[in-house]
């Protein structure tokens, strides 16, 4: 039996981020379970050190989630710091110790750590790791979409949540600047097969220029890849992805 379950219905970024929590745990001995909405759930098939516990409903009915979790019997925690205010006060902030109001980092990714009990892990920049890879899937999906004798720069510039402004305009002026040098690749229009499946193509290229989005934090688990992260500021800085090692421009 789970030790303890984690609710961290989506959205994805947001379930990557909490991730090396529970690798940290399985490390330590224990048996997390991580309940995250039916949309995004297809993102633990590429890890074995948490057990999947589906919630069939949408990433903001933390209420609903915690029913369920409750009725488990297993402790439970939600890490869920983005979401309805009077969900997030009450089955967040009022549990995490010491109890606040509100958050009290100066990012939502540092937030939902210490709402898990982790604040200290955060400090060490612990692996965003996916042991259950598909390299084949990973090598196909580089050789359909890159040349393989030039390096690529890859864009990542339509956040579900934040776009990156002026996209257009920015994609273009990289495009002019670089592709004598390098293929300029614009993730958009490609579909994986599951998302951690990017992580080859990861690998090998140039950089990452990204808008705060899913790409930006997937990017945690190949951080030999320089990362040029475009971070979300509104409606306040505490919403955008806080600095990772493999950031270069902040």
């Amino acid at each position: 039996m789970s030790t303890h379950i984690y609710i961290q219905l989506g959205k994805l970024g947001d379930i990557l981020n909490i991730l090396p929590v529970c690798q940290a745990d399985k490390l330590n001995g224990l048996d997390p379970t991580l309940m995250v909405s039916r949309k995004y759930a297809d993102i633990l098939e590429g890890v074995s050190y948490v057990k999947p516990l589906i919630f069939d409903g949408e990433a903001h009915e933390i209420e609903q989630a915690v029913k369920i979790a409750q009725a488990t019997g297993i402790q439970w925690k939600c890490t869920q710091v983005c979401g309805p205010p009077k969900a997030t006060l009450e089955y967040v902030y009022k549990r995490t110790a010491p109890g606040t109001p509100n958050g009290i980092t100066d990012s939502w990714q540092k937030e939902s750590y210490r709402a898990a009990g982790q604040w200290g892990l955060w400090r060490k920049q612990p692996p965003l790791v996916f042991d259950k890879r598909n390299l084949e899937r990973e090598l196909a999906l580089w050789e359909q979409h890159c040349q393989p004798k030039r390096r690529s720069v890859l864009l990542a510039l339509d956040g579900e949540t934040v776009p990156a402004p002026h996209k257009d305009l920015l994609v273009e002026l990289i495009t002019q600047r670089y592709k004598s040098r390098f293929q300029v690749l614009d993730l958009k229009g490609i579909k994986a097969e599951r998302f951690y499946d990017f992580q080859t193509m990861f690998s090998k290229a140039r950089c990452l220029v990204t808008s705060d989005s899913s790409f930006m934090h997937l990017a945690r688990a190949v951080p030999s890849m320089p990362v040029l992260a475009l971070q979300n500021d509104t409606p306040t800085p505490w919403h955008g992805a806080a600095w990772r090692p493999e950031h270069v421009f902040n």
